[in-house]
């Protein structure tokens, strides 16, 4: 039987509804994936766009979407030009400015294959004159065109938008399926029973919020490495209040420490730079998926910015200034 959507996690009827319709060239033209923050809604999204776009798509032999053919790749990698995500970034809602730019968009054929499909998050965030705006493109989409509505709550959709869509809801696991599925992966065979049994009851469910808990088990201790990281991602993002909070606390344990928190910076702002260079070139395990976000969000000149402002900052350090001078100043370089 040929494997469908590898990677995500249960969710059989989604997976069987809709491969089965991209395998037989009967999709819809519009989804709405349904369900809680981290219930793999874009997993979803990912792989059903890399299943439209993929070579080997009609070929039986294969899983679908394949994930060793070129288009499956970059798709994978997050650098297909046939696969645009938007998300309300840094606002409160999705406005109608980022659908004027789907519609300016819609009708550019494909560069990599013969689909291209628009992933939008947190899609119940779109204003009404947002959802309005993209009605149109929902009910008369070019051939190629698929569109993927993330939602934590369908009922925040205008009727007439969920009426152009199929929706599926993502499935909510039960503690005892999570924590067997859980300690079936090899990354976390190492944890007892009971503490696996304790992330799969905080998770309500959810998969990725699980490995989510686990990882932030994991790097979260407390230990200065994971703050350091914080503030290097406070900096780049222009969080001046929360690296203040940090610069406060941290800035009192002498010139030593802060060359240490600065040279750790300046590798993970080193590392961000790289990322934003070559999608997918680190290990897989440099960043986490939101950091990942994060750094698409960011441009590489202001990356190499942040990056030449702490640089200067440590120069500071040697030249005897005082740690909490040199980390103020460095936050309000940084602000945006």
């Amino acid at each position: 039987m040929r494997e469908i959507f590898n990677g995500l996690f249960g969710n059989e009827r989604l997976k069987k509804s809709v491969g089965e319709a991209i395998a037989n060239g009967t999709s819809s033209h519009a989804y709405i994936f349904e369900g809680p923050h981290n219930s793999g809604k874009e997993t979803a999204a990912v792989l059903a766009s890399a299943a439209l776009a993929c070579r080997n798509r009609k070929n039986g032999d294969y899983p679908l979407p394949c994930r060793v053919c070129p288009v499956c790749n970059r798709i994978f990698k997050g650098i297909s030009p046939d696969v645009q995500i938007v998300s309300k970034e840094d606002k409160t809602s999705i406005g109608v400015d980022k659908i004027r730019v789907i519609k300016s968009d819609l009708y550019v054929t494909p560069n990599d294959s013969d689909e291209k499909t628009y992933i939008i998050k947190d899609a119940d965030l779109m204003t009404h004159q947002a959802q309005n705006a993209l009605l149109i493109s929902l009910e008369e989409p070019p051939p190629f065109v698929t569109f993927f509505l993330l939602t934590e709550n369908s009922e925040a959709l205008l009727e007439t938008v969920r009426s152009r869509a199929v929706t599926f809801r993502m499935e909510i696991f039960s503690q005892n399926r999570l924590a067997e599925y859980l300690s079936s992966l090899p990354e976390y065979r190492s944890k007892s029973e009971e503490d696996i049994m304790q992330v799969a009851k905080k998770a309500n469910g959810s998969l990725g919020e699980a490995k989510r808990i686990i990882s932030e088990s994991q790097t979260n201790d407390g230990s200065l490495s994971f703050k350091m990281r914080n503030f290097a991602f406070m900096l780049a993002l222009g969080k001046t209040s929360e690296a203040l909070v940090f610069a406060a606390r941290e800035s009192s344990g002498g010139s030593e420490k802060a060359k240490n928190i600065l040279a750790s910076v300046c590798s993970t702002i080193s590392d961000m730079i790289k990322e934003k260079k070559a999608p997918g070139s680190l290990d897989e395990t440099a960043f986490s998926n939101d950091e990942k976000n994060s750094v698409k969000s960011l441009s590489l000149v202001r990356l190499v910015s942040v990056f030449d402002y702490v640089t200067e900052a440590t120069d500071s350090l040697q030249s005897n200034v005082s740690p909490k001078t040199v980390f103020y100043d460095l936050i309000f370089k940084c602000r945006k």
